[in-house]
């Protein structure tokens, strides 16, 4: 065949090639469906090499979580295998450091899972072990699907729920049993803790009979992310914005909260040397929300437009650091009284 001949061929692998890897790339689902069914087909026809698998995750959003580690006890005959490796009757093909793992049993026995957890977060208090599974009993479904998978490429479970993520940590092993997918591990403390800030005027500024302005913000917050906020505060500096010595506080209250926000309004409030609006201590859970009403008057010789801001701040729960302060102002406006003896 002459080399002009060969062109045609050469043109056609090179197409195949790029098609192939366009599929890849683009992933389309009918391709993700049939390595589902290859890889199921795998696993029948020797479950041993893949029992069990699980994640590490975040319960509050889904997230795999990397960098963590298991070990495996083969608590029938003695010894353990940590990370990636075969010992002592127990293969561990991936160690979770990941985000995802899989060992398997080389003999009949009891083995312990056990684990050193990804940073970012705490093992759930929530989110239990189930205790010990024999594995078994799970047939005659195999593979057997304890939890949720990844979603797609996403590095996040397609359902996060604890109704659809039980656990194990001590498997009962027997040749012929199973292969067991998504035994996954959960992680708490490790979504996003964030907070929106409120500011509105209730009522007012109404005019007293001495003069002076009656004026009631209600004030709030609210945990808009996906995790626990822990020593929620709100500030509301009044001097700076109608100076000092030109109001009194005449009720600061909570209008509504959670039972369990652990935080009240501070009677010892003042807008000027004492700004916060609770005391310490105070927790939100995600979707939380706390408001108040703050009730000022405002001496006769103030007059003007006046913006006045409410930040408001917390921690993340899991190292005790900052999170980013939130923000929201109202707009009063007072007119100034005419001077004494004025004619109008």
């Amino acid at each position: 065949m002459t080399a002009w001949g060969r062109w045609p061929y050469i043109i056609l692998v090179a197409l195949v090639l790029l098609g192939a890897t366009a599929l890849r790339v683009a992933d389309p689902f009918f391709l993700q469906a049939l390595r589902l069914i290859a890889f199921d087909s795998y696993q029948r026809l020797d479950p041993q090499d893949y029992d069990p698998t699980g994640y590490f995750y975040c319960q509050a959003d889904g997230r795999i979580l990397q960098g963590g580690r298991i070990s495996v006890t083969n608590l029938t005959n003695g010894g353990s295998q940590d990370g990636a490796g075969s010992s002592n009757g127990v293969t561990v093909v991936r160690d979770g450091s990941d985000g995802h793992f899989q060992f398997h049993a080389n003999e009949e026995g009891t083995f312990l899972l056990s684990w050193i957890l990804p940073p970012g977060g705490v093992l759930s208090t929530d989110r239990t072990s189930l205790g010990t599974l024999e594995v078994s009993s799970l047939l005659p479904d195999n593979p057997a699907v304890l939890g949720s998978g990844e979603y797609g490429s996403t590095g996040f479970l397609a359902d996060s729920s604890s109704a659809e993520n039980p656990f194990y940590t001590r498997f009962e092993i027997k040749a012929g049993d199973p292969s067991v997918f998504n035994n996954n591990i959960p992680l708490m403390l490790c979504g996003t803790s964030q907070l929106s800030a409120t500011k509105e005027v209730a009522s007012g500024p109404d005019l007293q009979d001495d003069g002076s302005h009656l004026v009631t913000y209600r004030i709030g917050m609210e945990a808009s992310g996906n995790e626990r906020v822990d020593n929620v505060q709100l500030a509301d500096d009044l001097a700076s914005v109608f100076g000092g010595g030109k109001f009194t506080i005449e009720e600061l209250r909570i209008e509504s909260a959670p039972a369990a926000l652990g935080a009240s309004a501070d009677p010892f409030y003042d807008g000027q040397t004492n700004t916060a609006l609770l005391t310490t201590g105070g927790t939100l859970e995600a979707g939380e929300a706390v408001s108040m009403l703050l009730t000022v008057r405002l001496s006769g010789d103030v007059a003007g437009v006046f913006d006045n801001l409410v930040t408001a701040t917390g921690k993340r729960p899991l190292d005790g650091q900052a999170i980013e302060p939130a923000t929201d102002d109202a707009r009063i406006e007072i007119e100034a009284r005419p001077e004494e003896g004025l004619v109008v």
